[in-house]
């Protein structure tokens, strides 16, 4: 009602149309309704690896149930620390796989690279180590600098972790969890990577095998190595860096423990 007594019209105005939104605009009202409903620590990185105008659109429900349940996404380190960043052809490749990727491939990746992780390595040079005391003495001394190497190699990555920071590629992609990729470890803790500077290191002391049996080492190291690209644990660069720190690490070793002076094993 109205002043004069008469019903108002303006519940039967013409209501104005909504106005088409772009993809852009839609990809920064979620982002800016998770600022506001997602803690700062909690939240993907903003530098996705997807093209801003490509970018695979989530409802803001859907974003914020991926980004709550990870705290450290943006945690920063108290201690002073070196930031990496990755090269154009990491962002390049790690663009195509979160692009092509399906959960299956990435389930399997998964199963895969536990083949180089940390404490399997350790319970297997444990175990060799063990086995190989009533064995003869070039064997005992084998099992010595294996153990030995893979105890340095487990170590050297939390530490060098701990001076380096760089955003692992799985926090920059909101496409590749679609597809299936996982999120692995700490999200500052893509360099270097810890699974290549295992396998660096045991694929340098293989050197010393027959060639049938060296390139049977090397070739699943590979495979192992591949997976933490696969699954966007890391940045290419970061698993390279991984090998070569890795058979750096081994070759320092051999000078104190005298492998591969013996000449090659069988």
């Amino acid at each position: 009602m109205i002043g004069n007594g008469m019903p108002s019209n303006h519940n039967n105005a013409p209501r104005p149309k909504p106005m088409a939104l772009s993809s852009i605009d839609l990809s920064l009202a979620s982002n800016a309704s998770v600022r506001r409903t997602v803690p700062r620590r909690e939240r993907f990185s903003r530098r996705l690896i997807e093209r801003p105008g490509r970018l695979a659109l989530l409802s803001n429900h859907s974003f914020t149930e991926i980004a709550a349940g990870h705290k450290d996404i943006c945690e920063r380190r108290q201690s002073m620390t070196i930031r990496v960043h990755p090269l154009s052809a990491d962002i390049e490749l790690a663009r195509a796989i979160a692009r092509h990727t399906r959960p299956l491939p990435e389930r399997i990746s998964g199963a895969l690279t536990w083949g180089a992780d940390e404490h399997i390595l350790t319970a297997v040079a444990v175990g060799w180590w063990l086995w190989c005391r009533a064995k003869p003495l070039p064997q005992r001394h084998a099992s010595d600098h294996v153990l030995l190497t893979t105890l340095a190699s487990v170590l050297l990555p939390h530490l060098l972790k701990t001076h380096f920071d760089q955003v692992r590629p799985d926090r920059r992609t909101v496409r590749g969890h679609l597809h299936g990729i996982p999120l692995s470890g700490r999200a500052l803790d893509a360099f270097p990577s810890g699974h290549a500077v295992h396998v660096g290191a045991l694929a340098s002391a293989a050197a010393v095998l027959s060639p049938a049996k060296r390139n049977l080492a090397w070739g699943l190291g590979a495979v192992l190595v591949s997976t933490r690209v696969f699954l966007l644990a890391h940045w290419a660069s970061d698993v390279l860096a991984g090998l070569a720190i890795g058979v750096a690490l081994e070759r320092v070793i051999r000078r104190l423990t005298g492998f591969g002076r013996q000449g090659r094993s069988g």
